[in-house]
């Protein structure tokens, strides 16, 4: 974590910059490899925080899900103790301040040193993954998205006033609510009303069985054409318009139903919502409105149910929350500059900060941003992001030169002064605030009608938070304006803008980006028929047609495509060999995308069979891809005794369809290694980590499984995680061909390399 006020001209600076980037690709590499690039896009690189004395951080790595916050951070070996070269005592000390400070704060802080990263790849990568478990299981990575909103809803003589406020809130754009009242059953006829009223397939879920048919036989009553069932342990899913089911049931057979597949959940006894059972369900459901019903709308600690409630929903995409009338639309002016940017290097999760402030100090680019603001939105509250400090600064000296009252603000001042500062943009007293890091969380300002994104990102997740700045309603604020500023760089490292977020290739400067359907759809009318949008006009811009934006992003591009590794797969031959054909031009990747010192090749999967034909390889039958695994079986190296562990767990727990649950894998590997303890054999080498299985976590025991002997087998596309990770499976062709007499000699394969691995501690 950097101390945001160390200056780009401090040796000691520069020179822990120009090794901490290669670090930091090195860590966005090893976050790749392990979580995949989807992932990876939603780590925030230089994210700002403030200490517990007010001065103002820099995160090197944060990963926001809906209930932590995570902080990676990466030093240098002589940074993290004193007595080193480049440290001293009063440093060493600063530096487990600042990391007191996040885990006061409700971070969790995990830190790796950069030989760490250069030689322990394998190690942390598995660290990653035992971290953000619960949060990958979940689907809890969205927390950089806006909120649902909800309201409190109390039960009172009249049952039709309940449903009418129900209905007041969807209206508003809300979709979580509780209904309170202190005893009987009317909450419950409320629900079941409400629930009739909008006609969605509904979830009604409980704590205790017994509520389940007595909730059933009401619903035949409020409802009777719609069919019911309960949901039991061991029982097919209902395809029932209405599914009742116990929390602790439904929490436990997630993976049987999809996300979207409820419109409306019921939550009674919702004072429980607390619990890890209700936590697991509400995030993975994607309904249309939430309600819980409870006898309070606190819990006993205080904490605000609704609340609670809201943390754990699924977040709104920003266009949907725009398009409920949440968030204030959006405006876009797109303002091309002639800065070439083609040299600036890029990670998978953003540019290169140093390279920022390398290429982009340009006098001439300040100038024209300052000056978009006077001739289109003079007047108006806006926040310029910047690319650091200084150009914070020089941003702010741009404004005051053109008469504009304009502050600089960051966390390396004081926190009286940043506070006065702060107070005076809020107050109306400063019309532009520029700013490069302390804006971009835990401040909140409606006020505020235009930004200026002078600093270029690549991350969707930066960006969504800075328009988060400008997107919140104020009384009179009708919309928010956004000026991109739009550098020249090759295609692959575009900046991400209003135009790439929202998916609209079409341009008009001011127009729409994103809004309710309805405006959207009347100001084209508008713009088709030669009118011109008053909006527009008091814009000072002149229009008279859309015109195409390039909205490319690679990572929608290769989303459907094989990576080099996965070609190799599919084709059935060696590890490398594609690599190989590129390097000698025998064939031509569709995209090959350089992230940090790595570079990825990607084909359209259409192409595989004219590969196949133009190197002569005979397509994988079956029987090919049953004969490649057992003789993979047959020569398993065994430096630990885990490859035929895990083989025997996973022929064992595979259900028809060739899916195996990694916590029941868990349970499987610890008892193996558990009753070897218990009959006094040998449990494993003394310097081996399933050794001391007495003293492991599950955590840690499927951490062990799931790195080392499971690579091996998904390396060769043998068996896959899916995407939940919570879930193994065995490749589709390969468990199709299996018989039972085949999965009978895997398991006796395995068990004589167990016999001949454990006969070396016997000689």
């Amino acid at each position: 974590m950097t101390q945001s006020n160390s200056m780009p001209n401090d040796p000691v600076y520069t020179e822990r910059a120009a090794e901490s980037s290669s670090s930091e690709d090195l860590f966005v590499n090893i976050f790749q490899e392990a979580l995949g690039f989807e992932r990876t896009q939603l780590l925030i690189p230089q994210y700002p925080a403030i200490d517990i004395y007010g001065t103002g951080r820099l995160i090197d790595f944060a990963f926001i899900s809906r209930l932590d916050k995570y902080a990676f951070e990466i030093d240098g070996e002589v940074w993290h103790s004193p007595g080193g070269e480049m440290v001293d005592a009063e440093s060493y000390r600063d530096q487990l301040l600042r990391q007191n400070s996040l885990v006061y704060q409700g971070w969790k802080v995990y830190r790796w040193t950069d030989v760490q990263l250069a030689i322990d790849i394998e190690r942390i990568k598995e660290q990653l993954l035992l971290f953000l478990e619960r949060e990958i299981a979940e689907g809890t990575l969205d927390g950089f998205l806006p909120r649902q909103e909800g309201g409190e809803v109390s039960l009172r003589e009249h049952q039709t006033d309940a449903l009418q406020e129900l209905q007041k809130l969807r209206n508003e754009g809300k979709t979580i609510s509780l209904l309170t009242h202190a005893t009987g059953t009317g909450k419950t006829h409320i629900a079941l009303s409400d629930a009739k009223s909008l006609g969605l397939r509904t979830l009604y879920l409980a704590h205790r069985t017994p509520l389940l048919s007595q909730t059933q036989e009401r619903f035949a009553e409020i409802w009777p054409d719609a069919s019911s069932a309960i949901y039991r342990k061991n029982q097919g899913k209902p395809n029932t318009q209405i599914v009742l089911s116990t929390i602790q049931t439904m929490a436990a057979n997630l993976n049987n139903f999809e996300p979207k597949e409820f419109g409306y959940i019921i939550i009674d006894e919702g004072h429980h919502a607390a619990a890890e059972t209700y936590r697991k369900v509400i995030g993975y459901f994607q309904p249309k409105f939430i309600l819980g019903l409870t006898a309070t709308p606190e819990r006993h600690d205080g904490q605000s149910l609704i609340e609670i409630f809201q943390n754990y929903a699924h977040r709104l995409d920003l266009s949907e929350a725009i398009a409920r009338g949440l968030l204030v639309p959006i405006r876009c002016v797109r303002v091309q500059t002639n800065i070439d940017l083609t040299k600036i290097r890029f990670n998978g999760v953003d540019y290169r900060s140093n390279d920022l402030g390398q290429y982009l100090f340009i006098p001439s680019r300040d100038r024209l941003i300052a000056e978009t603001y006077v001739n289109h939105a003079l007047g108006k509250r806006a926040v310029c992001f910047c690319i650091d400090v200084k150009h914070s600064e020089q941003m702010a000296e741009e404004f005051q030169r053109r008469g504009v009252k304009a502050a600089h603000v960051s966390g390396r001042m004081k926190h009286d002064q940043r506070q006065e500062i702060l107070n005076a943009y809020q107050a109306g007293e400063i019309q532009v605030l520029c700013a490069c890091d302390i804006l971009n969380e835990g401040w909140d300002s409606p006020e505020t009608e235009v930004l200026l994104m002078a600093r270029p990102t690549l991350s969707k997740v930066i960006y969504i938070q800075q328009l988060g700045r400008g997107t919140r309603p104020a009384p009179g604020k009708n919309y928010l304006l956004v000026f991109d500023f739009i550098d020249n760089t090759n295609r692959y490292a575009q900046a991400m803008n209003a135009h790439r977020l929202f998916g609209d290739n079409s341009y008009i400067p001011g127009g729409l980006v994103a809004a309710p359907d309805k405006m959207i759809e009347e100001e084209k009318r508008q713009i088709d028929q030669g009118e011109k949008s008053v909006v527009i006009l008091n814009l000072n811009i002149w229009v008279d047609r859309y015109e195409p934006v390039d909205i490319f992003r690679w990572q929608d591009e290769v989303k459907e495509m094989y990576q080099a590794s996965e070609l190799e797969a599919a084709l059935g031959i060696g590890e490398s060999v594609v690599r190989r054909w590129v390097e000698s031009d025998r064939i031509t990747p569709d995209h090959t995308i350089e992230l940090g010192n790595r570079v990825y090749h990607y084909f359209k999967k259409d192409r595989l069979e004219e590969i196949r034909s133009t190197f002569n390889i005979a397509p994988l039958t079956n029987e090919d891809i049953k004969e490649r695994f057992f003789d993979f079986v047959s020569r398993m190296d065994m430096n630990t005794s885990y490859k035929p562990v895990l083989l025997l767990g996973l022929l064992k727990l595979a259900d028809a369809a060739g899916r195996i649950k990694t916590t029941e894998l868990t349970g499987f590997f610890r008892d193996f290694y558990q009753q070897r303890l218990t009959e006094g054999l040998v449990v494993e080498g003394k310097k081996k980590k399933m050794s001391r299985v007495a003293e492991l976590s599950d955590n840690e025991i499927e951490g062990i499984m799931l790195t080392k002997p499971f690579e091996k087998f998904e390396r060769r596309k043998f068996v896959r995680r899916l995407k939940e990770l919570t879930i193994l499976k065995f490749s589709e062709p390969l468990w199709r061909s299996l018989t039972d007499q085949d999965k009978a000699e895997l398991q006796k394969m395995a068990k004589a390399a167990l016999q001949k691995y454990y006969a070396r501690y016997s000689q």
